[in-house]
């Protein structure tokens, strides 16, 4: 195979992938700490590596998260979900109306594809939101 045959396969394949419907994403049951452990703030792996565990276990799948909703923008959330009061996932949801009763301090559960790197003062970010629970709002 040639160069030009190898470029023209990635090409392709990675045309499809991004053509792909979310519902058709994988999901994995992944935490914030192991995500923070793994590629985030607390990682002690090297850039490499880093980058190959988010390219491959963690970024375009399905993610459940649950936390403290710390402000409502346009359409989305910001969660704190290690609860040391900043927020830590930016989500923007499928369905902008699930955050229409959302207020800071209700305590939430989404569903979400992650999409963006978190990092030490960064959120993690995800969309196609979907509000799982309303776990309790907020006096």
């Amino acid at each position: 195979m040639n160069i030009k045959t190898i470029a023209a396969v990635i090409a392709a394949t990675s045309a499809l992938m991004a053509c792909s419907s979310p519902a058709d994403l994988p999901t994995t049951s992944a935490s914030y700490v192991e995500l923070q452990n793994e590629v985030g703030c607390q990682s002690t792996h090297g850039e490499d590596k880093q980058k190959h565990l988010w390219e491959t276990l963690y970024k375009d799948h399905w993610m459940t998260w649950s936390g403290v909703v710390e402000s409502v923008p346009a359409g989305g959330v910001t969660i704190d979900v290690d609860g040391v009061g900043a927020s830590d996932l930016a989500v923007q949801f499928e369905n902008e109306k699930d955050a229409f009763e959302l207020g800071p301090g209700d305590q939430v559960q989404v569903k979400f594809v992650m999409k963006e790197e978190g990092g030490c003062m960064l959120d993690f970010e995800g969309e196609h939101a979907q509000l799982v629970s309303v776990i309790m709002k907020s006096s």
